[in-house]
């Protein structure tokens, strides 16, 4: 499309390095809100760009992730619109799904203030039978939760680092034509959406664009589903997505492991191990203020 690429090889040991440094420390309270943990997932990138000079002072940042995981929570077979969940179930798997960082599943469903939060939020919102109501209720609790409070405010980090930013796919008509898309062709992979993306981008430059889309996502859907229904079937699914998201959290494509404070690598895996998800360690740090080692962020009161 006539833009230079610029990739950010990222390397754990000069992202741990980096991690002590103190600007990392300005980074953490420059964007952190009060409410949610800094978004550090584009933190390292961000850095080396800036300090090669490739990304200029007042750069506009088109965030990729910001519409892509708004909705597909919504659409995972946990939260499939087909099931007829009731809302005691629904209360259950929205907590399980929000409010555990650690290996606790039980803890939303008897900590007063999730509990009293996802209620009030069903209150008003349950509504009637209709699956896809109910799914879009599903994705709005997602969009207030997680991404209003986490993902949206990752914008802090561009402005950080001197830039501004769009959201172009999260504008007001982009969203409600996303709404009216049927339920039965958005699913876990976004195999649709995917195919939509690729005919755009092949429409406007005449070139096709097969990068997008891992061998998964390109597998069935029903496939796919098999595959759940067999590892369900055999009580296998839950400990294999468990194991799964452990082995990626120690070896994290985009070097998670190194941004583990003061942990050493033992102490990092054997908290994952126990079932504490990479978020909940840096939860953990950051609130008892030894994520970046002697730098005071969260207020003590």
């Amino acid at each position: 499309m006539g833009f230079t690429w610029h990739g950010v090889t990222i390397d754990p040991h000069q992202a741990r390095r980096r991690w002590s440094e103190a600007s990392t420390a300005d980074f953490l309270r420059a964007t952190w809100s009060g409410r949610a943990l800094p978004h550090i997932q584009d933190w390292y990138a961000l850095g080396e760009l800036a300090r090669t000079g490739v990304m200029e002072p007042g750069a506009i940042v088109l965030p990729g992730h910001t519409i892509v995981g708004v909705y597909h929570d919504s659409y995972d077979p946990t939260f499939s619109p087909t099931r007829r969940l009731s809302r005691r179930q629904l209360h259950a798997e929205l907590a399980e799904h929000h409010y555990v960082l650690r290996s606790h599943p039980e803890y939303a469903e008897l900590a007063a203030r999730p509990r009293e939060q996802i209620a009030a939020f069903l209150d008003r919102w349950w509504g009637d039978e209709d699956p896809r109501y109910r799914a879009f209720v599903v994705g709005a609790y997602n969009v207030v939760e997680r991404q209003a409070k986490y993902i949206n405010n990752s914008m802090r980090a561009y402005e950080h680092f001197g830039c501004e930013w769009a959201l172009p796919m999260l504008d007001r008509d982009v969203v409600d034509e996303w709404m009216r898309v049927p339920v039965d062709l958005i699913d876990p992979s976004r195999a649709a959406y995917v195919r939509w993306a690729n005919e755009v981008y092949s429409e406007v430059t005449g070139s096709s664009a097969d990068y997008f889309g891992s061998r998964v996502s390109q597998a069935p859907a029903s496939a796919r589903s098999r595959v759940r229904a067999a590892l369900a079937a055999t009580g296998l699914l839950e400990a294999a997505s468990r194991t799964y998201g452990q082995v990626v959290s120690l070896r994290h494509p985009m070097a998670f492991e190194a941004l583990r404070g003061p942990l050493n690598q033992a102490q990092y895996a054997r908290r994952i191990m126990s079932g504490v998800t990479t978020l909940g360690v840096f939860a953990d740090l950051f609130v008892a203020n030894r994520w970046v080692p002697g730098h005071a962020i969260v207020p003590e009161d």
